[in-house]
């Protein structure tokens, strides 16, 4: 038969990592058992692009909208020198959503990412790039045409969750950053955001030169 068996090596019959597929099918506590415990085999894992278009497990995440995971990967990023990783995330979900009751994602990985080794893996997972020199961010924005509604919700939460940890500047292999591509989306939603980042920049460069000159 010509299912997804798994090798000793961890990767299937696929092509991909077992965590590259648990990532894009499953929940994410099969997720959290097929990352295990050990910090330098999680940092293996997230890393990992044993797939065929040298993607990470983040990016199929994100392409698959599975907002939960694409979260909880971070999260694991971020706390990648922490044991019990799904019950914090949990209880950290519950605490954010608590206190920022009107907020639409949940920036979770900034406050976790306390060392200076774990802000290196979050950076490292989300602008990690593809065969096509995507980051998981860039994927998610080329994905957002033609969604539902419902869909459209999710892909923006993943957006903005993302947006906060990548760096923007990154370009794919058309010269594309991904403020390039969110300003010139065709979907309102998606556009009108980026737009708003983009001016925010522009803003903080322009007070970075201000205090230059003082």
């Amino acid at each position: 038969a010509g299912g997804a068996r798994t090798s000793a090596a961890g990767t299937t019959r696929t092509n991909m990592s077992s965590l590259h597929l648990a990532a894009a099918l499953v929940e994410i506590e099969i997720v959290e058992q097929t990352l295990g415990s050990d910090e330098a085999t999680v940092a293996d894992s997230i890393l990992s692009k044993e797939n065929i278009l040298g993607r990470t497990p983040l990016h199929l995440a994100v392409v698959g909208l599975r907002e939960a995971t694409v979260r909880f990967l971070l999260f694991t990023a971020a706390a990648s020198q922490t044991t019990n990783k799904l019950s914090l995330f949990r209880k950290a979900e519950s605490q954010t959503r608590s206190s920022r009751k009107n907020s639409t994602f949940h920036s979770l990985s900034l406050t976790t990412a306390k060392s200076e080794q774990a802000r290196t893996l979050l950076y490292r997972c989300t602008s990690a790039v593809d065969d096509q020199h995507e980051t998981p961010l860039h994927s998610v924005v080329k994905v957002v045409e033609g969604l539902s509604a419902a869909d459209l919700e999710t892909s923006m939460r993943i957006i903005e969750a993302l947006a906060t940890v990548t760096d923007l500047s990154l370009a794919d292999s058309h010269g594309h950053t991904v403020l390039d591509m969110g300003c010139a989306s065709p979907v309102k939603l998606v556009r009108g955001y980026f737009v708003r980042l983009r001016e925010r920049q522009i803003e903080k460069e322009a007070c970075s030169v201000l205090r230059d000159d003082a």
